[in-house]
């Protein structure tokens, strides 16, 4: 059976539904930090590529941010990211954002506690150009994952997100995440679809909702595709993020 004829149409029904997104690095949904993670003295390495229009009504301006990020497993349960922010913004040339490196943990071993438990934990530093033109600053970030694998190759995840700035800034920051997923076609175990819904409280409450398709191309490449759509007020409206894993 040949993958790519049914990745191909599926892929571009997805890029064509929205224009835009806003996204970070991720292991198995586009948004949603999730559980697994990479394998002892293993090497993922994520292209992400996001755009997105905020205020679609409202403003005729649209940003694009690549993020490469390389992942490296100290052990079974222990990794480290690194990440950099590529940031085009209306009327200005491409310029890095910023860098971040992160570890992450799972507390407990897979499938031995009800819920599957881990930790992420993040420092992001942003580069010279960015605290110029984007008030850029220092961030310290943390995720509790809780994730549960169901039966019929189901997967459910939530975050719930602590984002403090430690530097030229005071504001803090509280965020939720859910994502689930499986397979939407029995028979094509490679290839699994999902819903994230994300959103933070407080005085400007946001709410996103995403839908995406991955598609494991062989052992070594996957594909993630989705469009975000904002629920509310103070939320991006559309949004488009893509990325491309491979595993060394």
């Amino acid at each position: 059976m040949n993958r790519l004829r049914y990745i191909r149409p599926l892929l571009i029904a997805v890029l064509l539904s929205a224009s835009t997104l806003s996204g970070h690095h991720a292991k198995e949904y586009l948004r949603t930090e999730s559980y697994a993670q990479a394998p002892k003295h293993g090497l993922i390495f994520f292209n992400g590529f996001d755009s997105f229009k905020p205020h679609f009504n409202r403003s005729t301006g649209e940003s694009w941010e690549y993020t490469p990020t390389l992942t490296y497993g100290f052990s079974d349960r222990l990794m480290i990211n690194l990440h950099t922010h590529l940031l085009h913004i209306q009327s200005h040339a491409p310029f890095f954002e910023a860098g971040a490196l992160g570890l992450q943990y799972q507390i407990s071993r897979p499938g031995t506690w009800p819920i599957d438990m881990g930790l992420s934990v993040e420092y992001e530093l942003p580069f010279r150009q960015s605290r110029t033109l984007i008030n850029g600053k220092q961030i310290f970030n943390t995720t509790l994952i809780l994730s549960k694998e169901l039966p019929g190759d189901i997967n459910i995840t939530g975050n719930l997100s602590y984002t403090k700035e430690t530097k030229y800034g005071s504001h803090d920051e509280f965020s939720m995440a859910m994502g689930l997923k499986g397979h939407p076609i029995p028979q094509l175990d490679w290839l699994e679809s999902g819903i994230e819904m994300l959103g933070t409280p407080g005085t400007h409450p946001t709410v996103t909702l995403v839908p995406g398709l991955y598609a494991a191309l062989n052992e070594s490449v996957i594909i993630k595709a989705g469009a975000s759509l904002g629920l509310n007020q103070h939320t991006d409206d559309l949004g488009l993020h893509v990325v491309a894993a491979y595993i060394f």
